[in-house]
This record gives C-alpha cells, sequence and structure tokens, in this order.
C-alpha cells in the first residue's frame, strides 16, 4: 500500500501515531464486567455526571464551545466511533494505517478510586477489540491500563499481547501520581518489555489532577491547553530517566504523543546539563539523558503549529531544524484526528522537504511507527 498526499510528495507509508477515536463514558460503562466490578458498573451508568463524579474533570472554559452548526464540542466529538468512519478520515488525508488512541480514557488518572479504574480500563479494552480490532490491516490498537494497580495492569498486558491488532501498552501522561519513573509502575514495564510492545504516554487536559496551581488559577481553556501536554511530558521525561527506568528496562521503547517538537531539543539540552552539574545524584545512570532519549523515547509530531511568517523567511527551515536536532529516527507523525487541531500528512511533508533526505521523511511519516510497533502494511 502506498501513499501519496500531493504532487510533490514521494513518501512510500503514512502512519498515524495518534490516531483518536471518541468514546464516550456511557459506551465505556456497558463493557464493565458485572461479575467482577457489578456494583461499579451500576454507579458509572447511573451517575449524572459521570466525568465529574466518576472522573474529576475540570476546564477552565469549555474545549470547543460550539461549531459552525452550534453544536456543542462534546457533540462535535463524539461522531467517530466506527471502523468505518475513522476509514473514511484516513482515506481523505491520504493515511495508510493509524494506531487507535483512547480520548476519553486518557482521564484514568483523575478516577480517585483504584477499583474504578481498573473496571474502567478493563471495559475500554473489551470495547475496543470489539469495535476496533476486527482483523482491519489499517488499524492497530493499544491496551490500555490502570495505573493505580501495576499487578493488574501487568495482567492485563500478559492477557492481551499476543492478540493480532496489539501494538502497544497505553498510560495516561498527565497527573500520574507518584509520576511514571517511580518504581511502583515497574509491573507494566517489565510486562510490556517482556511482550516486546512499546509504552506509550498521551498528555491530556486533567490539570487539576497534574498541575493543581494552573487548573486553580487558570481563567482559559486556551492558557492550559498551551502549556499542560509539554509540561507532563517534559515533568515524565525528567523522572524517567532520572529516576533509572531506561536501565531497568534497556530493551524498553516509550512513545510520547502529543506535545508537538519543539520543547524537545532544548529539553534534551537541559538534562544533559542537569545531569553533568549534578551527577553525583544519579550514580544509577551511565549515560547522558540525550543518549537514553536517543535509545529509548518517540515522538509525536502533532501540533505541527502554524506560523504566519511568508516562504522564503526562514519559517520553511524551522521545523525541519528541530526533526534535525531530536533526530528523525526518533519522531513519528501524528494527526490527532478527529480533533479540531489536527494535523494532515502534507502540513509536515511540504515544509521539510527542501531541507531533509527523503529517507528521513519517510522515517518520521511512516517507516519509524513500522518498526516501533512492529506491524506490517
Amino acid at each position: 500500500m502506498a501513499s501519496k498526499t500531493n504532487d510533490s510528495t514521494q513518501t512510500t507509508v503514512v502512519a498515524d501515531a495518534d490516531a483518536h477515536i471518541t468514546e464516550t463514558f456511557s459506551e465505556i460503562a456497558k463493557y464493565i464486567d458485572e461479575g467482577e466490578f457489578g456494583d461499579v458498573k451500576r454507579i458509572c451508568e447511573t451517575a449524572e455526571l459521570p466525568l465529574n463524579d466518576i472522573m474529576h474533570l475540570k476546564r477552565a472554559t469549555p474545549s470547543q464551545p460550539f461549531n459552525d452548526e452550534g453544536r456543542s464540542g462534546s457533540d462535535v466529538l463524539t461522531n467517530e466511533m466506527s471502523v468505518e468512519k475513522k476509514l473514511e478520515n484516513m482515506d481523505e488525508f491520504g493515511i495508510d494505517c493509524g494506531i487507535i488512541t483512547p480520548t476519553l480514557s486518557i482521564l484514568l488518572p483523575t478516577v480517585n478510586r483504584p477499583r474504578y479504574a481498573v473496571a474502567l480500563a478493563e471495559a475500554y479494552n473489551r470495547y475496543i477489540f470489539d469495535r476496533f480490532a476486527v482483523g482491519n490491516d489499517r488499524l492497530k490498537v493499544t491496551v490500555t491500563v490502570a495505573p493505580h494497580d501495576p499487578e493488574r495492569a501487568a495482567t492485563e498486558i500478559e492477557k492481551h499481547a499476543d492478540k493480532e491488532d496489539v501494538v502497544g501498552v497505553q498510560m495516561s501522561a498527565t497527573g500520574l501520581v507518584p509520576p511514571p519513573g517511580a518504581r511502583k509502575y515497574d509491573p507494566i514495564y517489565r510486562a510490556a518489555e517482556e511482550n516486546d510492545l512499546p509504552v506509550l504516554f498521551h498528555s491530556g487536559l486533567n490539570t487539576a489532577d497534574g498541575f493543581p496551581v494552573i487548573s486553580r488559577t487558570a481563567n482559559y481553556y486556551v492558557e492550559e491547553h498551551a502549556v499542560n501536554h509539554p509540561f507532563s511530558h517534559m515533568w515524565n521525561l525528567t523522572t524517567m530517566i532520572f529516576r533509572g527506568v531506561p536501565e531497568r528496562f534497556p530493551d524498553l521503547d516509550i512513545v510520547f504523543q502529543e506535545a508537538g517538537i519543539g520543547y524537545i531539543p532544548y529539553f534534551m539540552w537541559r538534562l544533559d546539563d542537569h545531569y553533568l552539574d549534578r551527577g553525583d545524584e544519579l550514580p544509577h545512570l551511565n549515560q547522558l539523558p540525550s543518549d537514553y532519549i536517543e535509545d529509548n523515547w518517540y515522538f509525536t509530531t502533532q501540533p505541527i503549529g502554524q506560523t504566519r511568517k511568508p516562504t522564503g523567511s526562514g519559517a520553511q527551515d524551522h521545523l525541519a531544524n528541530i526533526i534535525e536536532m531530536v533526530g528523525a529516527e526518533n519522531l513519528m507523525f501524528a494527526t490527532d484526528l478527529p480533533h479540531p487541531d489536527f494535523d494532515v500528512p502534507n502540513e509536515l511533508e511540504d515544509r521539510v522537504q527542501s531541507k531533509l533526505d527523503q529517507d528521513q521523511i519517510d522515517a518520521v511519516m511512516g517507516q519509524n511507527a513500522i518498526d516501533v510497533f512492529e506491524f506490517e502494511v
């Protein structure tokens, strides 16, 4: 299978490393195991405000107040509930294959009760295997786990790891307590590494848990959104490297989703600088943080970001320069469809073609995802 997003593009395969679906709470609640979690299921199905009563979602203002038809953002974001709709969107933008990412289930860290979080994570997996893991070569899924109970999460990984469409393990990136560098999560990392599955961390807007000062003082959703995604990944990257996750699990691949890539060169430098300055605190590390990142980490490109600078001003080179600083071999193209700030392939390809080799472009657009998630196209 080959893609061609415009006349100038020669990319062989386009893979979307963040292909969202928009599951609803009521849909997931239907899949809660009645035998083990009957009480949880009844409460989840009857809660008046489950995003507040079960999860704890708080935003300063609505994320998408309305669209051109006057519908609310929550209505708009529930329209991608089928394989057919997802494939239709992929065809429209010349995308060959996608790694399905949850939307609502990214909020699992906001669930205070571990038993509820486990029930919802496992219900999501039942939902995804029932609705989306249908043997379609173009769509791959990840096993979502509740970080509250790492041993149970490891069992869930083992249960699904050998299924044909499973290519990774999904954890939330925002609001993890303790942070993902803690040894508490070693059972998850061990199960993922033993089954040759990368662990994906997707940032979110659950700022009340991730960044309570921001949550308490933000006046607008846009304030939270501007900082929450990169802040989440910077904190997680810091704790995972400084607390030795890649030393304990050297063969574990880690994918950070949905914070763009502009922050990465600066933060790699900053982590190296602190390691060189305060390495006496980190005797368990055997190389620079940037070396661990090069060996173990991958970052999805969305949001690429907009520019108003005219062609010829250097604007077309900025993104390519960032890719070269991070390393094309550590990046994966992502759309974030169907969310309103999604990227399409030519937005990335057109801006880097004059600067990068075709092999580098091919790696970012699809080959890295194929290699890391280990699937055939």
